[in-house]
């Protein structure tokens, strides 16, 4: 494995993938990390620098609720990166990353693995129903059926 993408997106889900990944990421020799996160409503060009303190204000489609969903996505990225510390899991290996939403969620997650040349795919999962998996939609259900040629981790 050379390059693993953490897909977050502030749940407890999120969190409970970052410690999976925490506890196998150091016996992979030389693994890159890119936390990544999916975010709607921002404009099409806009980047966000999850890990800058504090987080840009930018022009948002919404409400405060975009801004505190921002604000909660860079408190996690703060928490993943101490917990990656710990695990001497820093520096060079770890690069954060967030984009608005283009395609779907999923789409957008295998679009910018593959961009940055990752080969693994690691998600939380939030145990959905059939039925609720088939009202509301499953990222990691619509990743695992569109992850060609990446190994995907999903975490529950």
């Amino acid at each position: 494995m050379k390059k693993l993408m953490l897909a977050i997106d502030g749940s407890p889900q999120s969190l409970r993938a970052a410690e999976y990944v925490a506890e196998v990421a150091p016996h992979l020799p030389d693994v890159g990390i890119v936390l990544f996160s999916v975010v709607t409503g921002l404009p099409p060009d806009a980047e966000i620098a999850l890990d800058a303190s504090p987080p840009p204000a930018h022009e948002l489609h919404g409400d405060e609720d975009k801004r505190d969903e921002l604000q909660s996505l860079h408190a996690l990225v703060v928490r993943i990166k101490e917990l990656f510390a710990g695990k001497g899991l820093a520096g060079d290996e770890l690069k954060v990353c967030c984009r608005p939403m283009r395609h779907g969620v999923a789409e957008d997650i295998l679009e910018e693995a593959r961009a940055r040349g990752c080969d693994t795919v690691a998600v939380g999962s939030r145990h959905l129903s059939k039925v609720m998996s088939l009202l509301q939609g499953s990222v990691s259900d619509n990743l695992v059926h569109n992850a060609n040629a990446l190994t995907l981790w999903v975490v529950g």
